[in-house]
């Protein structure tokens, strides 16, 4: 099943954090020669993005601060929140469920069903389809969070560029207005699977086989995601655009009918041609990535964060959403949203200690 209408589906809240650390890609020229560091910039549009690593700020902590956020900016009642659900890539632990570490630290004691969900570039539509079935099942009110922290001290090439930490929150309730209508469409291509991935340091191929084989030095160079650039490119023009147009046919809606557009910030090239493909107005395309950087699943939450922080009386707006990305995995949504719900983007430098230590654990 590839299409999902929910027709009594309100959004309540939505905010956005990141981490308070901002960082100017040029700033690292110097560690490359002719120039190639402002060529990256112009050519993927990425000049900015925030990252948590210095300030030890992990996804998860983004995720709690901008759900706090909407409970106390728009008094939002924790104890109706009956299902949660975190979607990352980014988990604090290998066990357990982060899901349910940030169920402790927002102090949700009514919610029972917590889940991780590993997702990517396309979570949030993912996220609608599995919030409207959460609220279908007799849930009052779900609490998806997404967010990725990818940043890192150690920088292999320029692709590391490419991405910025961010996470989201956002709070989904049932409606009785039957106009409240949100439709997705899905589509998951796995046997393109190893175009865009993470293949090593996992069960798969795990590290300690990696450093026999290859020694620690290589094996460290390879706990990273590797992407096939013109595969990926190839998937995004063709393959999301397909979904796209499908959308607009199964649906019975056209560009003109949305206020703006929420797409993946994957680079700029790749969202010119995609919006061209998809025949969307280019001046109603929200564009971050200049000063957050490709963030991953939470790039279409920031996007329309980032929109209503910049047109903050603008009242109701019919959005469309387009995500794609690892998986490979495509997901289109449209939906109705006003200002009124949607929180300024967050600059945090909340983390959390755990009081883990690895002394203690060296002893156990």
């Amino acid at each position: 099943m590839n299409n999902f209408s929910f027709k009594n589906l309100r959004i309540d809240g939505l905010a956005v954090a990141v981490p308070n650390d901002a960082e100017q890609v040029m700033d690292y020229e110097k560690y490359y020669p002719d120039g190639e560091i402002e060529k990256f910039c112009v050519s993927t549009g990425i000049y900015q993005r925030y990252v948590g690593h210095r300030k030890k700020i992990i996804a998860s902590d983004l995720c709690v601060t901008a759900a706090n956020k909407i409970f106390d900016k728009l008094g939002l009642d924790r104890n109706k929140i009956d299902g949660l659900v975190f979607m990352s890539q980014s988990f604090d632990y290998e066990a357990p469920a982060t899901a349910g570490i940030i169920q402790m630290r927002l102090g949700l004691s009514n919610c029972g069903a917590v889940y991780d969900v590993t997702y990517g570039c396309a979570a949030f539509p993912f996220a609608l389809q599995i919030a409207g079935s959460f609220i279908n099942g007799g849930c009052r009110s779900v609490l998806i969070l997404i967010g990725d922290s990818v940043t890192s001290p150690y920088i292999s090439d320029k692709d590391s560029f490419l991405f910025g930490d961010a996470g989201s929150a956002m709070i989904i309730s049932k409606s009785e207005d039957e106009n409240a209508e949100i439709n997705i469409r899905l589509e998951t291509l796995g046997e393109k699977f190893k175009a865009l991935m993470c293949p090593f340091g996992k069960n798969r191929h795990r590290y300690y086989d990696l450093a026999n084989e290859v020694g620690t030095e290589n094996a460290n160079k390879l706990l990273r995601r590797y992407m096939s650039g013109t595969d990926v490119f190839t998937f995004s023009l063709i393959d999301a655009t397909k979904a796209t147009k499908k959308f607009y046919k199964d649906f019975g809606c056209i560009p003109e009918d949305f206020d703006f557009l929420a797409i993946h910030q994957a680079n700029k090239m790749i969202i010119d041609n995609v919006v061209k493909k998809i025949k969307f107005p280019q001046e109603k395309v929200n564009i971050t990535l200049d000063r957050y950087g490709n963030t991953n699943g939470v790039s279409i939450p920031l996007s329309i964060c980032d929109y209503f922080e910049h047109h903050p009386l603008c009242g109701t707006k019919k959005i469309l959403t387009l995500g794609f990305g690892v998986g490979l995995s495509i997901g289109v949504a449209s939906l109705q949203l006003d200002n009124s719900r949607v929180l300024p983007i967050i600059k945090s430098d909340e983390t959390f200690d755990d009081g883990i230590y690895c002394n203690a654990y060296l002893e156990y």
